[in-house]
């Protein structure tokens, strides 16, 4: 499973919770969360409150401003879309613990 990260490379344990939070919280914390520039970048390409999708690849690394600037539209909704489902999938597997617990 993909590791997520923020901008300072601590591990985002639960990407689930992490992207519910993002959603949530302030501009200020989501500036801390993936750098200020890169946060700014990604406003001036989709705008006020870009989702925590839009800052992170499918191995959960946070992008750098470089590339973020440099991809391309087309590029950017397909890479969003699969990050998406990645944590769609970490979401169902952690209903499923909870659920049922872990099982051997």
């Amino acid at each position: 499973m993909a590791v997520f990260e923020n901008a300072q490379g601590e591990a985002v344990p639960d990407p689930v919770t992490y992207s519910e939070w993002f959603a949530q919280a302030g501009e200020k914390e989501r500036r801390l969360a993936v750098g200020s520039r890169r946060y700014s970048a990604v406003v001036d390409l989709l705008g006020a409150d870009p989702p925590y999708d839009a800052f992170v690849d499918r191995k959960g690394e946070v992008i750098g401003l470089d590339a973020l600037q440099s991809e391309g539209a087309k590029a950017r909704t397909n890479r969003q879309r699969i990050v998406r489902e990645i944590i769609d999938r970490r979401r169902g597997l952690l209903a499923q613990v909870a659920a049922h617990g872990f099982l051997p």
